[in-house]
């Protein structure tokens, strides 16, 4: 268990680090934010910094039809369970 908490920390941890180091820029925002691939496979669609940081209100992070978006998807299937809402 305790394994399974560090790695969910570092990979938490990455997006904020990772994210503002490497990566690409495609949009102009008053900070470092980089999109990186790698950390969005890793934490399933958080690793599109950048979109999110250009679109902070949006639910999801993903702007383009090949970027993943895991944690969309949960939040989707749970709004239509009802058990989120706006």
């Amino acid at each position: 268990m305790g394994v399974r908490i560090v790695l969910i920390l570092h990979v938490t941890f990455l997006v904020n680090s990772a994210c503002h180091i490497w990566g690409r820029r495609d949009w102009n925002t008053r900070d470092l934010s980089k999109n990186n691939w790698l950390v969005a496979i890793l934490t399933f669609g958080e690793g599109w910094h950048n979109n999110h940081h250009a679109f902070e209100f949006s639910a999801t992070f993903s702007q383009r039809w090949w970027q993943v978006r895991g944690l969309w998807l949960v939040l989707d299937k749970t709004h239509g369970n009802h058990w989120i809402s706006n």
